[in-house]
């Protein structure tokens, strides 16, 4: 851990030197996962975000994939951080001796989307998660565009991309109960009918509330292509198995369906991405032991999982269904 901080600091602190905008600025660590993250300040004033990814993450491809949508978002009026010019190569991203740092705007405000009690809170984030695919339906990536495809072995298979839920079981009943769900998610999610280049990770803890109330989405690192319900699994990250869990599900698809068309059909694959992606985060938190968050996830987080592996193989989890009112709108138009 240590080490992963000290190579970062020095990685963070070299891009500083050669992005104009940054010349004197202090770096200070705010976040340790998957990157390192920095707030970098001038005179006290937070100006950017630094990312450091962990060696052998991510390809500098795909960082610059990431780099080019926030660019074309940028372009098209869509809020989101912007990458920063440098004195030579491309804007957001630099190469030091240490490994590649990502330098993006730094976006003042609030995080959250609201109380995750409300379920008007959700209604916002599918508000959000719509006007990015929305933009991603109409970009053009270049040729050279690479980043993950988030499909049923990205989330739940044997080389899954945040590690083995298995890690997390304590018991062979355990590890069953989390194969059969992940073998039931993996059958239910292997013809998805259309996978779409997505924020991925578009909680509450990736939006940030700007000084006009504007919501902007932040920490693309996990864009990726899949299923456009996946924005939504995103949004119930570590919620999967609170109380009224459906019930922002169904707060989120009306937020959603007031910027974007909802096809009835997705609805079908939203349970399955639910519980796909809780699986992927269990597989996260036992193997990222080191990062503060994962670290404080604790057992009751596997029992958590498995109350929602059960809630779907014994089929309690209700089917969600378009909004009347956005089914009038759509017949209406």
């Amino acid at each position: 851990m240590a080490d992963l901080l000290e190579r970062a600091v020095q990685a963070a602190e070299a891009a500083c030197r050669v992005v104009p905008l940054l010349d004197g600025a202090t770096v200070t660590p705010v976040a340790v996962s998957e990157n390192v993250v920095f707030q970098a300040s001038c005179d006290g004033v937070p100006v950017a975000a630094l990312r450091v990814p962990r060696p052998g993450y991510r390809t500098v491809t795909e960082l610059a994939s990431e780099l080019a949508w926030l660019a074309a978002l940028d372009a098209a009026g869509v809020a989101a951080p912007r990458p920063i010019a440098q004195l030579h190569g491309p804007p957001g991203l630099v190469d030091t001796r240490d490994g590649p740092v990502v330098v993006v705007s730094w976006t003042a405000g609030e995080v959250g989307a609201g109380d995750s009690d409300d379920p008007a809170s959700f209604e916002r984030l599918g508000e959000v998660a719509a006007q990015l695919q929305n933009h991603a339906r109409r970009w053009r990536p270049p040729p050279w565009f690479r980043r993950w495809r988030w499909d049923a072995g990205a989330l739940v298979g044997p080389h899954a991309h945040w590690g083995s839920y298995q890690l997390a079981c304590a018991s062979s009943s355990e590890r069953r109960l989390m194969d059969r769900a992940a073998e039931r998610v993996a059958s239910m999610l292997d013809a998805v009918d259309e996978m779409l280049l997505i924020h991925s990770d578009l909680r509450a803890a990736n939006v940030v509330r700007t000084q006009s109330s504007a919501l902007v989405p932040i920490d693309f690192d996990d864009a990726g292509f899949a299923h456009p319900m996946a924005d939504l699994a995103g949004a119930l990250s570590f919620l999967e198995d609170a109380p009224h869990c459906e019930e922002r599900a169904a707060a989120w698809i009306r937020g959603y369906g007031r910027r974007a068309r909802i096809e009835e059909r997705w609805l079908a694959r939203v349970w399955p991405l639910v519980v796909a992606r809780r699986l992927a985060l269990t597989g996260w938190s036992a193997s990222r032991v080191d990062s503060e968050v994962a670290g404080a996830l604790g057992r009751s987080f596997v029992e958590g999982t498995l109350a929602v592996c059960d809630a779907l193989l014994a089929g309690r989890l209700k089917p969600l269904d378009v909004p009347a009112s956005l089914e009038s709108s759509e017949s209406a138009s």
